[in-house]
């Protein structure tokens, strides 16, 4: 809980050094990935800063190719 103003102070640095940068070269698919990531990763610090369980990412990633593998073993065998 403590940790809670230092991400959001080091998100708003972030924020304010890097995003002028991107719009006066106009870079707004970069823009758009940066602040995608950005969002991301500050939900997690934050979540993580709460003292939210989270499951390794290894979990999702199975998750999602676990049937591609099966159906790939049903056609090779």
């Amino acid at each position: 809980m403590a940790l809670l103003p230092f991400i959001l102070l080091a998100v708003a640095a972030i924020v304010l050094i890097e995003v002028p940068r991107m719009r006066r070269k106009r870079l707004k698919k970069e823009l758009w990935s940066f602040s995608v990531l950005l969002v991301l990763g500050t939900a997690l610090c934050v979540a993580k800063a709460l003292g939210s369980h989270l499951q390794s990412p290894l979990v999702y990633i199975s998750y999602v190719f676990k049937p591609m593998g099966e159906l790939l073993q049903k056609m090779m065998s």
